[in-house]
């Protein structure tokens, strides 16, 4: 028989408080009964020290050392969701040294277990003041902290959207030197064709730093050049860049052709119409989706106007735009665009993508040996507990 010092079935869960499984610290968890996606198979799962140990049915004579055995009764498990691109929520901005308690429990509410806080073009001061700040918090903070992408200020003004122009600069190594601690910043968006002889491209390549073309003029030509010279991402496609024309192609069309160009795509259906993510699901290889939830600091607040990149953002029927009309990010996180277009399908879009995007190999997927960073769904998709590094941090 299974050793077992306490065993739950999913519906009593309720009844452990959070407080109390975190103190117990169980070097040792089962999940019985789990849906795996994408794998859509019963299975059960031995956690260990923080690591998947086990996927399999547990054969019955099964002895472990002190587990915590939760029967999941058939209900969805997932690996961890992870935004690579996300400024905020519930009314905390990370342009902004602040609180981020109640946006770190909302987070977890959604089933996100780790992301790449997102500072946008600022002073260059303030950049480096939220780097700095966003670095001491990672110790302490859930979900997990990756390190910085940084959107700007590196970018075309011709295509800023809502970041301010007055912060804008062009992508050069002496630019680049004024960003303080580059160790900690994992992603770098930016305008490709104002990198005059690749200069900054290969600096990014030695620092260890991703680059990902965004909020670009880029044309078809210029968009080859750059996958041919080791780029191979493009930050929300289709928006703040280029418009692809029948017959002037742009960075879009060269990115959707580029079997190893990664692409992050906003699946809200409002930054992106519900067709032109079908085509992007239809072109592109599974394992080169990105979803992202550019989610803005009003993402799931209860205002109708914010302030954010020092402009007003007015929020109506879940929009987010400047007062000039400009489309800003979105209202909300990346569950909802996994609902969108379909958990059982596209799991690996928010999970397993973006580890490898950004060379993350020990997250992502519910694999043997990988951490265990996981998340257990209703048959609805709304979120029962989530798991970091083998530990409960949260329950609804």
């Amino acid at each position: 028989m299974i050793k077992i010092n306490e065993f739950v079935k999913i519906n009593n869960f309720k009844i452990f408080s959070l407080e109390n499984l975190k103190k117990q610290e169980f070097s040792c968890f089962i999940l019985l009964n789990a849906h795996l996606l994408p794998q859509n198979k019963l299975s059960d799962i031995v956690i260990e020290n923080g690591k998947i140990s086990f996927i399999d049915i547990l054969p019955k004579d099964t002895v472990l050392d002190n587990p915590f055995t939760v029967d999941c009764c058939g209900n969805h498990l997932t690996a961890g969701l992870i935004d690579r691109h996300i400024h905020g929520g519930f009314d905390c901005c990370f342009n902004e040294k602040q609180d981020y308690s109640e946006l770190s429990k909302g987070l977890l509410s959604h089933g996100i277990t780790s992301i790449l806080p997102t500072v946008m073009t600022d002073s260059i001061e303030n950049i480096n003041e939220q780097i700095e700040h966003i670095k001491n918090l990672k110790k302490d903070f859930y979900p997990e902290i990756l390190g910085i992408h940084l959107e700007g200020p590196f970018i075309n003004p011709q295509y800023k959207g809502i970041h301010p122009e007055k912060f804008i600069l062009k992508p050069t190594l002496e630019n680049l030197k004024k960003i303080k601690n580059l160790d900690f910043v994992k992603l770098i968006t930016y305008a490709f064709e104002l990198d005059e002889n690749l200069e900054f491209t290969n600096e990014l390549k030695k620092l260890g730093i991703i680059g990902s073309i965004g909020h670009s003029a880029c044309n078809y030509d210029m968009a080859q050049i750059a996958f041919s010279n080791g780029l191979n991402q493009v930050t929300h496609l289709y928006n703040a860049l280029r418009q692809p024309h029948h017959r002037e192609p742009a960075l879009v069309n060269s990115a959707l052709i580029n079997d190893e160009t990664y692409v992050e795509i906003i699946c809200d259906f409002l930054h992106l119409h519900k067709g032109t993510v079908e085509l992007v699901l239809k072109i592109k290889p599974g394992n080169r989706v990105i979803l992202i939830s550019d989610a803005l600091p009003c993402a799931y607040s209860t205002k109708d106007k914010t302030i954010f990149g020092g402009e007003e953002i007015f929020i109506k029927d879940n929009i987010a735009r400047s007062k000039e009309g400009t489309i800003a990010g979105s209202t909300f996180f990346i569950d909802k665009m996994l609902k969108n277009v379909g958990f059982e399908n596209y799991i690996n879009c928010a999970t397993k993508n973006v580890a490898e995007s950004l060379n993350l190999s020990d997250i992502g997927e519910i694999a043997e040996n990988k951490t265990a960073d996981l998340v257990l769904w209703s048959k609805d998709f709304d979120v029962i507990f989530n798991m970091i590094n083998g530990k409960i941090v949260y329950k609804s």
